[in-house]
């Protein structure tokens, strides 16, 4: 935001701490000053409607002042989610980027949002990012239950978090384009081998548009109890691996989990080690280890504080890349792969 749009938005929060009366007689003029801006995304909209207290007249206000980009694409974070259950009120989105960051128990405006969601004739990607990044404290399941089930006029098309089962995800094989499953332990990986595969495997034979898969695999889990991943070969799926807190002693584990979760079929491949303890010599190891076992052609993004940029530029070979990850965003996978 501008330092003129923050400045309308604090002017908003004076106005509503003033109460509703003096808010409802200014806020369609402060909408359209914010609209007169130039606001063009939807969550800063959120921010607007947010300051006034999630306010059903002045959500209503913001929804008839959106632009269409705004008003179809929309960016539902932690902080913002009372917001766009009002808006839901007034606006159907087209599509809706449902984004987690904090632990989805702590989200009172959660269960509503999620059923509202439900009602509305859209697309929805769930990113739970904490249950992604932390799946021993959170999991997924609950509310994606809610989202997604027979009754829901919406359907899902990206999914990122911790599932204890993938029975649902079945039931949503011909919108996914993106799937992101944390496995923390063997029992999860039990839990999730047979069905993943044959999630992939269906896909692949339906030739549906799954373009994006990516696994966080703990280091407590057994390389030999992870899901083969079988793609078709012309698919051009972008194929990620997340591996967090390896160090140096976990190289051979990390080739043995690359190896046999390597997809058979045309992929691109990244493998992330955030908050990993790798050394010079450990990403040595490890690109020896690769080479010797065929694994080649790999994009790998390490966050390590014990390595250089150059020293892993150093390392680059014509069979595998490395690039050094400081701000720990593209080793979780985050966006796009």
């Amino acid at each position: 935001m501008s330092k003129y749009q923050n400045l309308l938005l604090h002017l908003i929060g004076l106005l509503t701490r003033q109460g509703k009366e003096v808010l409802h007689r200014f806020y369609v003029e402060v909408v359209e000053l914010m609209k007169d801006s130039g606001i063009s995304k939807s969550h800063y909209w959120f921010q607007v409607v947010s300051e006034a207290e999630c306010d059903s007249d002045m959500a209503k206000a913001v929804a008839e002042r959106m632009n269409k980009k705004a008003r179809e694409l929309w960016e539902i974070s932690d902080s913002n989610m009372g917001a766009a259950v009002e808006m839901l009120k007034t606006v159907s989105p087209r599509h809706v980027r449902l984004i987690l960051e904090t632990d989805s128990s702590t989200l009172k405006d959660l269960p509503q949002l999620c059923n509202k969601l439900a009602e509305t004739k859209c697309r929805v990607s769930l990113e739970d990012f904490y249950s992604w990044k932390n799946p021993n404290k959170s999991a997924t399941d609950l509310y994606f239950s809610k989202i997604s089930n027979s009754s829901s006029s919406c359907s899902v098309d990206g999914l990122f978090g911790n599932f204890e089962s993938c029975t649902p995800i079945t039931e949503e094989m011909d919108h996914l384009d993106t799937l992101a499953v944390a496995i923390s332990d063997d029992l999860q990986a039990a839990a999730l081998r047979h069905s993943l595969t044959n999630i992939v495997t269906a896909l692949a034979v339906m030739e549906k548009k799954l373009r994006n898969v990516a696994l966080h695999i703990g280091k407590s889990v057994t390389a030999s109890s992870l899901p083969k991943m079988v793609f078709n070969i012309t698919d051009n799926i972008r194929f990620c691996l997340v591996l967090p807190h390896v160090e140096d002693i976990d190289v051979h584990w990390t080739v043995d989990v690359i190896e046999v979760l390597w997809p058979k079929g045309n992929c691109i491949i990244n493998v992330g080690f955030p908050k990993s303890c790798l050394s010079h010599w450990g990403c040595e190891q490890l690109l020896k280890e690769l080479h010797d076992h065929s694994l080649t052609g790999i994009n790998i993004i390490i966050t390590s504080s014990n390595i250089t940029k150059q020293e892993l530029q150093s390392l680059n070979t014509k069979e595998n890349s490395l690039s050094l990850d400081v701000l720990e965003e593209r080793s979780w996978f985050y966006g796009p792969i």
